[in-house]
């Protein structure tokens, strides 16, 4: 009896511990794209000039793309809040990720020097292999998610998790910033003749 009642209470500690994992990593992503489409949307018209500046989209579809993307963010994040609706939500997460992979990795290849707009032009963030990177962790944070609602049936909106998933949140978005300010020193101290100095659009870029 006693040891069944043992495997009973490391049962219960493991959901309890999985279903805590599971709402502090809802709550992450759920933040990291709240700010992502209030960003863009606090400066809409920037943000779509931004989508032009890429390239990668045909006129008209670029700036469609560019006033979509926002509401889209908005919608996934907030699918991820509801258990029945979870999934949804990480799947269509998964492929706004997988659309920004395929700009990004565009932009890299062609030598263009522009701001990635993750967060609309609230950060002056370049594209480079760590947004690549961001965008792979966050791809498999929603694999987690998707995956780990056959685990926990619940998300817990406690205030120390919430508090827990928005400062993850916070501190990619600072790692982010840091990681681009030194690589713009960096370039400064290399080529100090060429330096991107704001947000990029797309009547500035000169191949």
């Amino acid at each position: 009896m006693k040891v069944l009642r043992k495997k009973s209470l490391l049962g219960e500690g493991k959901r309890k511990m999985e279903e805590i994992i599971y709402s502090v990593l809802t709550i992450y992503l759920c933040s990291i794209f709240l700010f992502s489409s209030i960003f863009k949307f606090l400066r809409l018209p920037s943000f779509v000039a931004l989508v032009e500046a890429y390239g990668v989209l045909p006129s008209p579809y670029d700036r469609i793309f560019g006033y979509l993307l926002p509401p889209i963010e908005l919608l996934g994040a907030s699918l991820l809040l509801f258990p029945s609706t979870a999934v949804w939500g990480s799947f269509l997460l998964m492929g706004l990720l997988l659309c920004f992979a395929y700009a990004i990795r565009s932009v890299i290849r062609s030598g263009k020097v522009i701001t990635c707009g993750c967060y609309g032009d609230f950060l002056d963030v370049q594209v480079d292999r760590w947004t690549l990177t961001k965008i792979g962790f966050l791809f498999v944070t929603c694999i987690v998610l998707a995956l780990g609602h056959h685990f926990s049936d619940e998300i817990h909106f406690r205030f120390p998790l919430i508090t827990v998933g928005v400062t993850l949140a916070l501190l990619t978005v600072l790692v982010q910033k840091v990681w681009s300010s030194h690589q713009k020193a960096l370039s400064k101290l290399k080529y100090p003749h060429k330096h991107l100095s704001g947000p990029l659009r797309k009547e500035e870029y000169h191949e």
